[in-house]
């Protein structure tokens, strides 16, 4: 019965591991492309110009409603104005307020906020994700022996 017990932690330890080094390298995919983004597309200081409130009903027979905002921000490249716009659930951005705008210099078109580009937190987040197995897997070799180590990554 113990035996069984084991085997059965095993797997489940073994099924985190994977599960978490595959998060850890989706993250690291998505992180790695808002970095460079962040690394290679031009940046400049747009503005807000207007902001349009949206509600959504949650149910149709409820009055319950909520609301999302659609802000437009303007900002030039030197090679012309873009106007884009930002989904958010909150209202707080005012006519005239500055962001900072990151660009695609070859499609100005392809723009974000600076502020929504969390490359760097996620590649922090998927460098934690890729090094707590290695973590769990160095202690369980440190306590059992490499012996130990190997039959519980190999064994079924």
């Amino acid at each position: 019965m113990e035996q069984e017990t084991n085997k059965i932690i095993q797997r489940l330890v073994r099924f985190v591991i994977i599960v978490i080094w595959l998060t850890s390298a989706m993250l690291f995919l998505e992180g790695g492309q808002n970095t460079y983004k962040l690394i290679s597309w031009n940046r400049v200081t747009g503005t807000y110009e207007r902001t349009e409130k949206y509600p959504i009903i949650e149910n149709s027979s409820s009055s319950d409603h909520s609301q999302y905002f659609l802000h437009y921000y303007t900002f030039n490249t030197g090679g012309g104005n873009f106007n884009k716009s930002v989904y958010d659930e909150t209202g707080d951005k005012k006519i005239n307020q500055e962001e900072e705008i990151l660009y695609n210099p070859a499609n100005p078109e392809d723009s974000m906020l600076l502020s929504s580009n969390d490359g760097i937190s996620k590649l922090l987040i998927a460098t934690i994700c890729a090094i707590a197995p290695a973590i769990l897997l160095f202690i369980i070799y440190k306590k059992y022996g490499r012996d130990y180590l190997i039959s519980f990554l190999t064994h079924h």
